[in-house]
């Protein structure tokens, strides 16, 4: 008696996959590239890192967390500071990176230290009012925005097909792993791996994974049926649950309110579910992870 196993591959686990893989990838290109470009700016602008709550998974590694405080203490100055540096590679690269259509399908103010692309969850938030800051709504208005701007961002994706906890899962680029239990079988199993990705969202990773390929100079395969099982080994390697992401902020209130999304499995629950609230405090994943789980 055959004992065949079908392992699907569906719009949610490509994205994680590809979030996986973009991870991956990036860590390194960030390490080996866009650390020493950072360390050149800060230097010759005689700047001080300034130290603010580092997030995601730029806490893995002094070099990574070394790279997200310069960024953050460059994203201070504004477009006149530039002048000295406006010519160097390292600012130039950096610049690339930052206004890539990786990060958002709409340019943002013109006014900062980087060029900057605003993606389909900062447009929702942006153009809804804080006291009406819900999961289903944002996600809705996201899903608009990429739709209307054809956004191949990370953010773009997972806008696109409506699922809130890989859009907050790609807000913070996190991993997720899924364990998947087999019973015992009589004989040993064979494996389907089912492609069951919609076609709009295959053609769309694909423009990303070839804009993030040239830009970092990695070998991420093209989304399609035959790499089936490479992307559900990247999807297997996933852990998003007790993540978390600061996206927005109330200043008509005193003091200042920060909104925050994060992903929980709740007693009870079908599935991991979007975590979504407000706090005076900026929290760190540790916190979340301590107060809530």
């Amino acid at each position: 008696m055959s004992n065949v196993i079908a392992i699907e591959v569906d719009n949610r686990r490509l994205l994680l996959a590809v979030d996986y893989l973009y991870r991956a990838h990036m860590k390194v290109f960030e390490t080996h590239h866009l650390l020493p470009a950072s360390k050149v700016l800060i230097d010759q602008l005689s700047m001080s890192v300034k130290q603010v709550p580092v997030e995601g998974y730029y806490t893995e590694s002094e070099d990574l967390q070394a790279y997200f405080l310069n960024i953050r203490t460059l994203q201070q100055l504004s477009r006149a500071d530039t002048q000295p540096i406006a010519h160097f590679d390292s600012y130039q690269q950096l610049s690339k990176v930052m206004f890539s259509a990786m990060y958002g399908a709409k340019p943002g103010s013109e006014n900062g230290f980087f060029p900057q692309r605003l993606d389909a969850l900062y447009v929702a938030l942006d153009t809804t009012a804080p006291g009406e800051w819900q999961v289903e709504t944002l996600t809705n208005k996201a899903h608009e925005f990429s739709v209307a701007h054809n956004d191949i961002s990370l953010i773009g994706l997972a806008s696109l097909i409506k699922d809130a906890v890989v859009l907050a899962a790609l807000r913070e680029s996190v991993v997720l792993y899924a364990a998947i239990a087999v019973g015992a079988a009589l004989e040993p199993p064979t494996y389907e791996y089912v492609w069951s990705v919609t076609e709009d969202l295959e053609n769309k990773v694909n423009q990303f994974i070839d804009l993030f390929n040239t830009l970092t100079s990695s070998n991420i395969r093209n989304a399609s049926a035959e790499h089936t099982a490479y992307f559900y080994d990247a999807y297997k390697e996933n852990d998003i649950l007790g993540r978390y992401v600061y996206i927005g902020f109330d200043d008509s209130k005193e003091p200042m309110e920060y909104y925050h999304w994060a992903i929980n499995y709740p007693e009870q629950a079908d599935d991991l579910t979007v975590d979504a609230f407000w706090d005076t405090e900026i929290w760190t994943t540790e916190e979340y992870y301590d107060k809530k789980l």
